[in-house]
C-alpha cells in the first residue's frame, strides 16, 4: 500500500513537472542561438578593431621608413653644398656666385631629392641659390624663418626640419632641411654661427609616395614635427578635415607613440605613429572608427539576419527571470531575518563577555562598532564612534602612537594585539584610568576588524605582584651583601692569617701554603660575585668595567667596552639589574656561544638606558650535549629582572653569525 501510495504521487506531481519542462526547454533552445550570436558578435569585434590596429600601425612603420630614406636624401645634398662651399667667404662666394651656380647645378644633377637649394650669411640673406642665377637679392633677409633662427641659437641642432613655407623668391611652398654653413677654419659649422645651408623639400614630392603606403581608402597619412607643426598629409584638403596633432611632450620618448589609439572625441578615429629614423619628424596614420564600424557589420549582417528569430527568446526569459527574482525575493527576506536573529545572538554573547567588537575601513573609518566598545571607554551604549580619532581621544596621550603603529602592524602582517590605558570620565572627579587589549584582523583590502576587552583587573594583580618581586629582589640583594661580607670579613681574614702562618713554616709546607692563597681567592672572588661592593664603593660605570677586565682575564676572551653613563647616580635596583644582567650575559656567551670576541655597550637616551652584548659566536644554536629549543634559565632570569623595572628584553642574530642581546630600561 506504501508503495501504491508513492506512486499515486509521483503521477499527480507529473503535470506540475511538464509544465515547468514546458517553459524552460524552449527557453533554453532560444536562448543557446542567441548567446552564440552574441558571442560571435563580440569575437568578430574584437577581431575587427586587432586587425584594424594592426594595419594602421603596420603602415605608420612603412611610411616612416619611406620618409627617412627620402629625408636622408636631402640631408645628404645639404651635406654636400656645405661641403663645396666650406672653403670660401661671404665675399669670395658673391665674387664668384656664376662658377659656384654652375658646380652646385652639376652636383645636384647627381642627387635627384635636392631640387632647390640656398647658402645665407649670417644676417639671413641668400648669397647662393642652385636653381636661381642671379640672386639680386639686395635687402632682403630670412632672418625671419624658423630654420635660421634656431640654427643661429647656441644650442642650435645638427639638422633642422623646418615648418612649411612659401617662397619669397619663387613662391613655391616648401619644407627646409637646412644646417649651420661651414667656413674656412670651421668647415662643419661647429664653432661660431656663419650662416645657414639648406635644401628645399616640396610637399607635393612626399605626397604621392606616402599616399601609396595606404591600406584603405579612408586612411589618411600626416607627416608632422616633434611639436605638432603638419608638414604634409596625403589627404587632398589638409587644411579641411584633418587638424594638427597635439605637439608631443618633451618628456615622452620620442620614438614612438602608443600603437593605435583612439583620436580626439570630435573626430573618432585610430591613430598610430612612428619617429622617422634621424629626424625630428613623426608619421601618423589615421582610421575613422566609421570604417573599422563598417567592416564589422559586413562581416556579422549574414548572421544577424539568420539570428533574428532568436530575440524571441528575451521574452521567455524574461518570464523565467520575473519568476526567479520573486523567489530570489524571498529567499533573500528569509536570510535577512536569519541574519538579524544572528546578529542579535552575537551582541547578546558579547555583551555578556564584556567585549567590544569594531570594524575598520583602509582609511581607519568605523564601518561598525558594538555598544559594548562605547561602554569600555567610559561613554554611554548610544555613542558611535565615527573615525579612530574618536577612539583615540579615549587613550591615554602616551599610548595613542602605539594605537597607531598596532594597527599599520595588522595590516602588514595579518594579526597585531596592544595593551593601552583609556580614561573613563567620571562625574565631579578625575578620570579613571582603565587598562584594555585590542586584537586587530586583517581580512582584506585594508580593512581590519577587532575586538576589544578589559584587563584592568589583571593589570592591576600584576602590579602588585611587580611590587612584592621588588620587594622580595630587595631583601635578597641585603641578605647577599650581608654573606658577602661575612665571606669577605670573616672566610677571607681567617685564610689570610692561615696562608701568612704557613709562609713562615718550612719550605716544605709550600703546597699547603698556595692552595690557602688560591681558597682565599676563590672566597673573595665568591663574595664580589654574590654583591659586587665595587657599586656601592666605585659607582655602576667603574663595576661594569672591573667586571669586564675580571671576566675577560679569567676567559681569555677579548671584550671591547663602551660605558656611557649620566654623572648621577642611578636608583639601587636599576644599578643592580644592569650589573646581574650584564653579569649573566657574560656567562651565558662563555658557557653556549663558542665567541671569541665580545663587545659591551652601556648608553642613554631620552628617558631609557640601553645594554648591548655582542660576541661573534654560534647564536641560539645548540652546543654539542644541548637539546635544541631547550629555553635557557639564564635569559629567563634576565627578562624576569627586565620586567621588574618595566625594561625589555631582545635577541638579534648577526648575519655574520653570533648573537646580539639588547637590554632596555626607563629612568
Amino acid at each position: 500500500m506504501d508503495g501504491m501510495a508513492e506512486v499515486l504521487a509521483h503521477d499527480r506531481d507529473a503535470p506540475a513537472r511538464r509544465r515547468r519542462w514546458a517553459r524552460i526547454v524552449p527557453a533554453a533552445a532560444l536562448a543557446l542561438p542567441l548567446f552564440m550570436l552574441g558571442v560571435s558578435s563580440w569575437i568578430a569585434w574584437r577581431s575587427a578593431w586587432r586587425q584594424a590596429s594592426a594595419e594602421v600601425v603596420q603602415t605608420a612603420e612603412a611610411a616612416a621608413e619611406y620618409a627617412a630614406r627620402v629625408l636622408s636624401g636631402y640631408a645628404m645634398a645639404v651635406g654636400r653644398i656645405n661641403d663645396l662651399v666650406a672653403g670660401y667667404t661671404d665675399a669670395q662666394i658673391r665674387e664668384q656666385e656664376a662658377v659656384l651656380h654652375q658646380a652646385l647645378r652639376r652636383m645636384i644633377a647627381d642627387l635627384p631629392q635636392a631640387e632647390a637649394g640656398f647658402v645665407f650669411d649670417a644676417e639671413g640673406t641668400p648669397i647662393l641659390s642652385v636653381n636661381v642665377f642671379p640672386l639680386g637679392t639686395a635687402g632682403m633677409s630670412f632672418m625671419d624663418r624658423d630654420f635660421f633662427v634656431d640654427l643661429s641659437r647656441a644650442d642650435a641642432p645638427a639638422l633642422h626640419v623646418s615648418r612649411v613655407h612659401r617662397g619669397r623668391l619663387d613662391g613655391d611652398v616648401f619644407i627646409a632641411i637646412s644646417r649651420r654653413r661651414g667656413v674656412p677654419g670651421d668647415p662643419l659649422g661647429e664653432g661660431e654661427f656663419h650662416g645657414v645651408v639648406n635644401a628645399s623639400v616640396y610637399p607635393a614630392a612626399l605626397i604621392q609616395g606616402l599616399a601609396a603606403f595606404r591600406r584603405r581608402a579612408s586612411d589618411s597619412l600626416l607627416l608632422f614635427r616633434d611639436d605638432g607643426a603638419r608638414l604634409t598629409t596625403s589627404e587632398p584638403d589638409p587644411l579641411g578635415r584633418l587638424a594638427d596633432p597635439a605637439p608631443l611632450p618633451r618628456t615622452q620618448p620620442r620614438d614612438l607613440q602608443q600603437d593605435a589609439r583612439p583620436g580626439p572625441a570630435a573626430a573618432p578615429r585610430l591613430e598610430a605613429r612612428r619617429r622617422v629614423s634621424g629626424f625630428p619628424v613623426y608619421v601618423a596614420v589615421l582610421r575613422p572608427h566609421a570604417e573599422v564600424h563598417r567592416r564589422w557589420w559586413r562581416d556579422m549582417l549574414p548572421q544577424f539576419v539568420i539570428g533574428g528569430p532568436l530575440t524571441l527568446a528575451l521574452f521567455l526569459l524574461a518570464l523565467s527571470a520575473v519568476e526567479d527574482s520573486r523567489a530570489l525575493g524571498r529567499a533573500n527576506r528569509d536570510l535577512a531575518t536569519a541574519l538579524d536573529r544572528s546578529e542579535g545572538w552575537l551582541e547578546r554573547v558579547t555583551a555578556g563577555a564584556g567585549l567590544g567588537i569594531w570594524e575598520l575601513d583602509a582609511e581607519n573609518r568605523f564601518l561598525a562598532a558594538s555598544t559594548q566598545l562605547a561602554g569600555l571607554c567610559g561613554l554611554p551604549p548610544h555613542h558611535v564612534f565615527a573615525t579612530i580619532d574618536g577612539l583615540l581621544r579615549r587613550l591615554h596621550p602616551a599610548d595613542r602612537p602605539g594605537f597607531g603603529a598596532m594597527l599599520d602592524r595588522a595590516r602588514a602582517v595579518g594579526r597585531a594585539r596592544l595593551e593601552f590605558r583609556v580614561e573613563r570620565p567620571r562625574a565631579g572627579r578625575e578620570p579613571a584610568t582603565a587598562w584594555l587589549v585590542s586584537e586587530a584582523f586583517h581580512i582584506g583590502g585594508g580593512q581590519l576588524a577587532g575586538l576589544t576587552y578589559d584587563i584592568t583587573a589583571r593589570r592591576l594583580a600584576e602590579g602588585r605582584t611587580v611590587e612584592l618581586m621588588q620587594r622580595a629582589v630587595a631583601r635578597q640583594e641585603a641578605e647577599r651583601l650581608r654573606i658577602a661580607r661575612d665571606l669577605h670579613d670573616g672566610l677571607g681574614q681567617h685564610l689570610t692569617l692561615l696562608h701568612l702562618a704557613l709562609a713562615r713554616q718550612a719550605p716544605d709546607v709550600e703546597e699547603l701554603r698556595l692552595l690557602a692563597g688560591e681558597i682565599a681567592r676563590e672566597a673573595s672572588r665568591l663574595a664580589l660575585e654574590i654583591r659586587p661592593t665595587a657599586i656601592d664603593d666605585l659607582g655602576l660605570a667603574d663595576a661594569l668595567r672591573q667586571l669586564v677586565e675580571d671576566w675577560s682575564a679569567r676567559t681569555g676572551i677579548e671584550v671591547a667596552t663602551l660605558i656611557a653613563l649620566p654623572a648621577a647616580r642611578l636608583p639601587p635596583p636599576v644599578e643592580t639589574t644592569l650589573y646581574r644582567v650584564l653579569q649573566e650575559a657574560l656567562t651565558n656567551v662563555l658557557k653556549h656561544s663558542l665567541a671569541t670576541h665580545v663587545g659591551v655597550t652601556l648608553q642613554t637616551s631620552p628617558g631609557r638606558l640601553h645594554l648591548a652584548v655582542e660576541d661573534d659566536g654560534v647564536g641560539l644554536t645548540a652546543r654539542p650535549g644541548q637539546e635544541a629549543g631547550r629555553p635557557r634559565l639564564g635569559l629567563r632570569g634576565i627578562r624576569e629582572r627586565l620586567e621588574i623595572l618595566d625594561g625589555t628584553l631582545e635577541l638579534e642574530r648577526s648575519p655574520r653569525g653570533g648573537l646580539t642581546l639588547l637590554a632596555s630600561i626607563p629612568l
